[in-house]
């Protein structure tokens, strides 16, 4: 990432995690920490990305936390399971519009949402949620 000057942490509150994430990506930028408390200053990055994450977290709490350590300009930009997808147990799933609500609650908007099906040589893109095995949602800060 740093040729093209970009400067990527990982956080997850699990210390395998982030062993796995660094010999997987190369990544040298570890946190250990909760993404309910992120451990950084306000409008400290461009990006947030949640992973298929998100059920694992609570939506209002996590989303504000993005919106305070984004910058201006910054983008959320999440995958989850649509809630017709199997997953985990303990994975919550949520509706778009639950993540829509939610993300408004925190300052930010939804900027683009994709429905996505995950085939095993493509991905493809379903016209409807029901039809998707995955969300992709990108958000940035409401102008308030």
């Amino acid at each position: 990432m740093e040729k093209f000057q970009h400067r990527v942490v990982s956080l997850d509150l699990s210390r395998p995690m982030l062993r796995a994430a660094a010999q997987r990506y190369g990544l040298t930028a570890l946190v250990q920490a909760d993404a309910h408390r992120l451990p950084f200053a306000p409008a400290s990055f461009d990006y947030v990305v949640l992973p298929e994450s998100l059920g694992y977290l609570e939506a209002a709490i996590v989303f504000r936390e993005a919106a305070r350590v984004l910058k201006r300009r910054g983008r959320l930009l999440m995958t989850t399971y649509p809630l017709q997808v199997p997953a985990h147990a303990a994975y919550k799933k949520r509706a778009l519009a639950a993540i829509t609500d939610a993300l408004f609650e925190a300052g930010l908007v939804l900027d683009r949402r994709r429905f996505l099906t995950i085939k095993k040589t493509a991905v493809g893109e379903a016209l409807k949620e029901e039809a998707c095995d995955l969300l992709y949602v990108a958000a940035k800060k409401c102008n308030r």
